[in-house]
């Protein structure tokens, strides 16, 4: 998370320098690919895989041995309670699931938007060059053509100009 706060540091301190915010936003974008790619490949779809397929069956067979043995002999107070605590588990496990999934989607949209960002970057880049080099040529070639227009000096023509029309 330090890298991550360092990047947006120098990132606020560019004044918007096309450049630099390119490299920024493709650096960035690179971070969330590792960061995606790791958690993909190892933690988080580990996670998933081992919660859904591993412990959540393992405790509805926990919970339904011990609704059987409530009711072949009904001591309420412990097989209630070894049922409550199942039940609180599997809703941890399956808030835990939805949180990595969350947490994976907005790591997309994320990813997403930064790509998009480095392509609008991209080109307001290539524009703004393409407005120097056009700026450029005005005042290489077009401005040294126009010649000023000189005023008027003669106050005899000056009176005879407005009786023209």
């Amino acid at each position: 998370m330090r890298f991550y706060s360092s990047v947006l540091n120098a990132k606020k301190h560019t004044n918007e320098d096309l450049k630099i915010s390119k490299k920024y936003y493709a650096i960035f974008i690179g971070l969330l690919e590792l960061q995606m790619y790791i958690q993909n490949s190892y933690s988080q779809n580990s996670y998933i895989k081992t919660a859904t397929s591993n412990y959540l069956p393992k405790l509805l067979e926990m919970k339904a041995a011990a609704k059987k043995n409530y009711q072949r002999i009904p001591t309420p107070s412990s097989q209630e309670l070894i049922i409550k605590v199942i039940d609180i588990y599997i809703k941890i496990l399956e808030e835990e699931i939805a949180g990595v999934r969350k947490a994976m989607s907005l790591r997309q949209s994320r990813h997403a938007l930064a790509t998009n960002t480095l392509n609008t970057v991209t080109i307001s880049a290539e524009l703004s060059n393409l407005i120097k080099r056009n700026d450029k040529l005005y005042l290489d070639i077009i401005d040294p053509q126009a010649t000023d227009l000189i005023g008027l000096s003669n106050s005899e023509m000056k009176k005879r100009i407005p009786t023209i029309n």
